[in-house]
């Protein structure tokens, strides 16, 4: 590649540095690393005509499909392929003028992963609110009510890498056909447990394949133009949300009927979408897209065309924002989306026993009051979050989520019903506004090539902070029911 200096000396950098630069930490970030010396080859493969222009002095390179000349002067190129990405800006959020719209086709695929994804959120959140009061059932105290829900997320965390890479290597359907599959089998093995340590190793099981969302969120990414995504993922949140606004009170009805009904129920809804996702849902067009050039470049190098080998390296080392790139899209996203879910999981897994103890409530009215919140989730996901991310960003949308979080566990600790139901219905609102803004931000910083890289480290950040926060709200919680939320104040 070119130096640096060079580069800067040049005609053409010195255009790009005059023009004007994104306002904002995000913005300049995301501008900063879509303006590297080593952008993704592949990301000119998609759409060669969108801004690019591409210099090889490898004829093997400059034979590739998919990779035109452009209409400027040629550079003077003394190494490997340049490739110089103009006018590139940090990403849009103007929800008003959207250029681009699904076909019938598209649409039929998205609203099958909403389904799938409402479905899978739904089952887990049936068995929400009677997870506590069914580990009761086997004597377990605060602390290992708190181990049931960071097992869990210890799970999550550790197997999404390999879920990842798996989804890279056998494809975005087959990863959700396993996850839904898996969550049947724990599912029913919860149900069917017959002491702590049985439910406690079933939990974690199911943790292991508690990665539908992320391989929807994943989907969604390929399936849908850049311009549209962040109204996409908004409705993919949405639809969770939604399932949380049934779930619990479903899952307070069905506990009268036994506290290990609802998670049945939940193995249940799994399997039944096991056969939907197979007969329905195709392949995503953009992993089989990658898939072909991979090929092509596996059948250069044995057809011992010249600088086969090189075109595969290329590929490899070229992608997305660049290798630094992708680690400070995880790192700044995985922050947010650490601290966002350690409050979130800590307030979910001892409010329960919060509620009992100061305003004696049972499952059954635990239950609305998470549908309540719900409520709240959905509406702001629907009509503040876009509007908020539209007028501040993504980064200032997150921040602003936060400060509501804060404020809300504030208000949910206080004795009186009233006000602690106002903190719990703000706390809702904040973690909405936070995870719509987190998700937007980091799919805007990925492609087809590193998406399911950094959405798994964003996501297993995020995991991380459910071992966390569970952990710590249990620990509190030993020493009083109003402590947890603490805590919760600390991470928001």
């Amino acid at each position: 590649l070119k130096s640096e200096h060079a580069q800067r000396s040049s005609p053409r950098a010195s255009r790009a540095s005059a023009r004007p630069r994104p306002v904002g930490l995000l913005g300049n970030f995301a501008a900063s690393w879509r303006l590297v010396e080593r952008p993704r080859v592949a990301a000119a493969m998609d759409d060669p005509t969108k801004n690019m222009s591409l210099r090889f002095k490898s004829p093997a390179l400059a034979a590739m499909p998919l990779l035109h000349e452009a209409d400027e002067p040629d550079m003077d190129i003394d190494e490997e392929p340049v490739v110089m990405i103009r006018h590139m800006s940090a990403p849009s959020h103007d929800f008003a003028a959207v250029p681009q719209q699904l076909n019938s086709q598209e649409l039929f695929v998205v609203t099958l992963v909403y389904l799938v994804n409402f479905m899978d959120s739904l089952g887990s959140n049936i068995s929400l609110p009677t997870m506590p009061f069914y580990a009761r059932r086997f004597h377990a105290s605060t602390l290992d009510i708190g181990y049931l829900f960071s097992g869990f997320s210890i799970a999550t965390t550790v197997a999404l890498l390999f879920l990842s890479r798996l989804s890279d290597r056998y494809g975005r359907r087959f990863v959700m056909i396993l996850c839904l599959a898996g969550t049947a089998v724990g599912s029913f093995g919860q149900g069917f447990a017959m002491s702590y340590w049985m439910l406690l190793a079933a939990r974690i099981f199911s943790g292991i394949w508690a990665g539908v969302s992320s391989v929807c969120q994943v989907y969604i990414g390929d399936i849908v133009p850049g311009p549209l995504r962040p109204w996409y993922i908004n409705y993919l949140i949405t639809s969770g949300q939604a399932a949380l606004l049934f779930g619990p009170s479903i899952g307070a009805g069905l506990s009268v009927l036994g506290l290990n009904v609802p998670i049945l129920i939940n193995g249940i809804l799994s399997a039944l979408l096991v056969p939907i996702v197979w007969a329905y849902l195709p392949e995503s067009p953009e992993w089989l897209k990658m898939q072909a050039q991979a090929r092509e470049a596996v059948n250069r190098k044995q057809s011992g065309m010249p600088d086969g080998s090189k075109i595969r390296r290329q590929v490899r080392n070229m992608e997305g924002v660049g290798w630094w790139g992708t680690k400070w899209a995880i790192c700044i996203y995985g922050a947010a989306n650490f601290a966002g879910m350690a409050a979130q999981s800590g307030f979910a897994s001892m409010y329960a026993v919060f509620a009992s103890a100061t305003f004696g409530l049972d499952s059954l009215h635990v239950g609305f009051i998470f549908t309540l919140g719900a409520t709240t989730s959905v509406a702001a996901n629907i009509w503040v979050s876009p509007l908020v991310q539209r007028m501040i960003g993504d980064a200032y949308a997150g921040i602003l989520g936060s400060a509501l979080v804060l404020l809300g566990a504030v208000l949910l600790a206080q004795p009186v019903f009233c006000v602690s139901l106002a903190g719990t219905l703000l706390l809702f609102q904040g973690c909405a506004m936070n995870n719509a803004a987190v998700s937007c931000g980091a799919s805007d910083l990925t492609d087809v090539q590193n998406r399911s890289t950094v959405l798994a480290g964003v996501r297993m950040c995020k995991s991380f902070g459910g071992v966390v926060g569970p952990s710590l709200a249990g620990l509190a919680a030993t020493t009083s029911v109003d402590l947890p939320f603490v805590a919760v104040v600390c991470f928001a």
